[in-house]
C-alpha cells in the first residue's frame, strides 16, 4: 500500500497537536521540502501523531538529524551529525523525558553528558 506524503500546509492540527488530513487522523509521511524540491525533513505519522524515525537532511543531501517518536512523543534515540558525518549530539528519550544527552565539539571531543537523576 503506498504511503501518503503531505506537506504541513495539507494538514490541520488540533489543540493537542494531532494531525488531520481531510478530517481524518493522518497516517503517512509529513514532508518539508526546500524551494528547489529537495527533501529537507520527513516525519512518519500514525493515527494523527508522530510515530517512528523522523529525519532531517542538509541541502547537500547528507543526514543532519534523526529523532524517534512513539505515540507523538520523543521515545528512543535522537542523533545529530556534523556535515562531515561526525557525531554532534546523541540522546535517549523515554516517553518525552530525556534520560541522557551527550554533545560533541567539532574535534570531536566529548563536551557534555547530562543524565536524568
Amino acid at each position: 500500500m503506498p504511503t501518503t506524503r503531505v506537506s504541513e500546509d495539507d494538514l490541520d492540527f488540533d489543540q493537542d497537536d494531532y494531525a488531520y488530513l481531510n478530517g481524518v487522523p493522518f497516517t503517512g509521511l509529513l514532508e518539508e521540502r526546500a524551494s528547489d524540491g529537495t527533501l529537507r525533513s520527513e516525519v512518519p505519522y500514525e493515527d494523527g501523531v508522530a510515530e517512528g524515525p523522523a529525519k532531517e537532511w542538509r541541502s547537500d543531501g547528507t543526514l543532519a538529524g534523526l529523532t524517534t517518536y512513539h505515540r507523538g512523543s520523543k521515545h528512543g534515540a535522537e542523533k545529530e551529525w556534523y556535515s562531515d558525518g561526525r557525531p554532534k549530539m546523541e540522546s535517549e528519550w523515554e516517553y518525552a523525558i530525556c534520560l541522557w544527552r551527550t554533545r560533541y565539539d567539532i574535534a570531536p571531543r566529548h563536551l557534555l553528558t547530562w543524565r536524568k537523576s
